[in-house]
Order: structure tokens, then C-alpha cells, then sequence
């Protein structure tokens, strides 16, 4: 069913998405079957094949990050015990137009 081109090419989608490639041979199978395919399929036709399957299935990937919190955050923001790990953090709460230059 593919030319020499077209073959590769499906090895390539096979390595990185198993069940997509998988989904490919079976439609080229279909078509081939049904009578849809007059000549062996090449890579530039197969890449068609493809692009409208990615037009009609839109996947949409979600990100969502995770704060951890800061290290004022695990601290508690108490003065005595930043200090112990050598940070300051006096008067980090104020404004900072309030503070003398």
C-alpha cells in the first residue's frame, strides 16, 4: 500500500505515537479494501491524510502549576527563626516608602 517514502515515515509516527500510527494503517487498510486507493500511497499524500485527521481532532493540552510556597512561607515569617538561617526578614512587611532612606 505505501511507496518506499511513505513507509519510513509511518515507522517515525510508530515511534512516537503507537496507537496514532496504529489508527493510520488501519484507515490506509480501509481505503485500500474499500477500493479509495488507486495507487500506492506516497508520503506527501499520507501527510494529507494526517493533517486532516489533526483538523478534525483538536487536542488541547492543560498545564497547571503547583506553588510549592517560599521559603517565608515554611518559616512562618517569624524574625528569630529566619534568623537561624541567616536571613533578615525584619521589616519585610512594610511599605516601602515608610522606611528612611
Amino acid at each position: 500500500i505505501l511507496d518506499k517514502g511513505a513507509h519510513p515515515r509511518l515507522q517515525t509516527i510508530a515511534a512516537v505515537d503507537p496507537k496514532g500510527a496504529r489508527k493510520l494503517e488501519m484507515e490506509l487498510i480501509g481505503a485500500a479494501r474499500s477500493g479509495q486507493l488507486l495507487e500506492q500511497v506516497s508520503e506527501e499524500s499520507m501527510l494529507k491524510m494526517l493533517e486532516k485527521r489533526a483538523k478534525k481532532t483538536k487536542r488541547f493540552s492543560k498545564v497547571t502549576f503547583n506553588r510549592r510556597g517560599s521559603l517565608l512561607d515554611t518559616i512562618g515569617c517569624d524574625p528569630e527563626y529566619a534568623a537561624k538561617f541567616g536571613i533578615n526578614i525584619t521589616g519585610w512587611d512594610e511599605p516601602l516608602d515608610s522606611k528612611e532612606s
